[in-house]
Protein backbone atom coordinates (compact mmCIF):
# COMPACT_ATOMS: atom_id res chain seq x y z
CA UNK A 1 0.00 0.00 0.00
CA UNK A 2 1.20 3.76 -1.16
CA UNK A 3 0.77 4.51 2.97
CA UNK A 4 3.14 1.93 4.02
CA UNK A 5 5.47 2.24 1.64
CA UNK A 6 6.00 6.22 0.47
CA UNK A 7 8.80 5.29 -2.44
CA UNK A 8 8.09 4.93 -5.74
CA UNK A 9 9.53 0.84 -6.18
CA UNK A 10 9.48 -2.07 -3.93
CA UNK A 11 13.58 -3.12 -3.40
CA UNK A 12 14.59 -6.31 -4.57
CA UNK A 13 13.04 -8.98 -2.85
CA UNK A 14 12.89 -12.87 -2.74
CA UNK A 15 10.37 -15.52 -4.18
CA UNK A 16 8.26 -16.60 -1.17
CA UNK A 17 8.87 -20.18 -1.48
CA UNK A 18 12.19 -20.32 -0.43
CA UNK A 19 15.25 -18.22 0.87
CA UNK A 20 18.66 -19.91 1.27
CA UNK A 21 20.78 -17.69 3.18
CA UNK A 22 23.85 -17.86 5.89
CA UNK A 23 23.40 -18.03 9.29
CA UNK A 24 24.93 -15.04 9.19
CA UNK A 25 22.58 -13.02 7.06
CA UNK A 26 20.12 -14.85 9.50
CA UNK A 27 21.11 -13.10 12.18
CA UNK A 28 21.54 -9.64 10.76
CA UNK A 29 18.07 -9.87 9.26
CA UNK A 30 16.62 -10.28 12.51
CA UNK A 31 17.98 -8.15 14.47
CA UNK A 32 17.32 -5.96 11.11
CA UNK A 33 13.67 -7.18 11.37
CA UNK A 34 13.36 -5.78 14.88
CA UNK A 35 13.61 -2.18 13.48
CA UNK A 36 12.04 -2.03 10.57
CA UNK A 37 8.02 -1.70 10.51
CA UNK A 38 5.98 -4.47 9.19
CA UNK A 39 4.36 -3.91 6.22
CA UNK A 40 1.39 -6.39 4.66
CA UNK A 41 3.71 -8.05 1.82
CA UNK A 42 6.53 -10.08 4.04
CA UNK A 43 8.10 -10.54 0.84
CA UNK A 44 9.03 -7.11 0.04
CA UNK A 45 9.65 -6.48 3.91
CA UNK A 46 12.16 -8.94 3.91
CA UNK A 47 13.85 -7.89 0.58
CA UNK A 48 13.95 -4.17 2.23
CA UNK A 49 15.30 -5.42 5.69
CA UNK A 50 18.25 -6.92 3.55
CA UNK A 51 17.98 -3.73 1.39
CA UNK A 52 18.90 -1.67 4.32
CA UNK A 53 21.22 -4.46 5.65
CA UNK A 54 23.49 -4.84 2.11
CA UNK A 55 22.50 -7.91 1.60
CA UNK A 56 21.61 -8.82 -1.89
CA UNK A 57 19.01 -11.32 -3.43
CA UNK A 58 20.13 -13.55 -6.42
CA UNK A 59 17.32 -15.59 -7.92
CA UNK A 60 18.12 -19.44 -8.64
CA UNK A 61 15.21 -20.34 -11.03
CA UNK A 62 16.59 -23.71 -11.88
CA UNK A 63 16.15 -24.97 -8.37
CA UNK A 64 12.37 -24.07 -8.67
CA UNK A 65 11.79 -25.33 -12.02
CA UNK A 66 10.14 -28.32 -11.81
CA UNK A 67 12.20 -30.08 -14.99
CA UNK A 68 15.38 -29.75 -12.84
CA UNK A 69 14.59 -31.66 -9.29
CA UNK A 70 18.29 -32.96 -7.93
CA UNK A 71 17.06 -36.93 -8.14
CA UNK A 72 18.47 -39.98 -10.27
CA UNK A 73 15.15 -41.65 -9.52
CA UNK A 74 12.50 -41.04 -12.42
CA UNK A 75 9.45 -38.66 -10.82
CA UNK A 76 6.31 -37.42 -11.64
CA UNK A 77 6.38 -33.95 -11.41
CA UNK A 78 4.75 -31.66 -12.98
CA UNK A 79 4.66 -27.81 -13.53
CA UNK A 80 1.59 -26.42 -11.60
CA UNK A 81 1.87 -23.19 -14.41
CA UNK A 82 -1.00 -24.41 -16.25
CA UNK A 83 -3.32 -25.35 -13.97
CA UNK A 84 -2.59 -21.79 -12.38
CA UNK A 85 -2.05 -19.56 -15.42
CA UNK A 86 -4.41 -20.44 -18.05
Amino acid sequence: LKSEVPWPKYPTYGKGALLLASFEHVEHMALGMAFTKFFTIDDAWIGLVAAKLGISFHHINELLHWKNILTRRPHNATSMKSIFFK
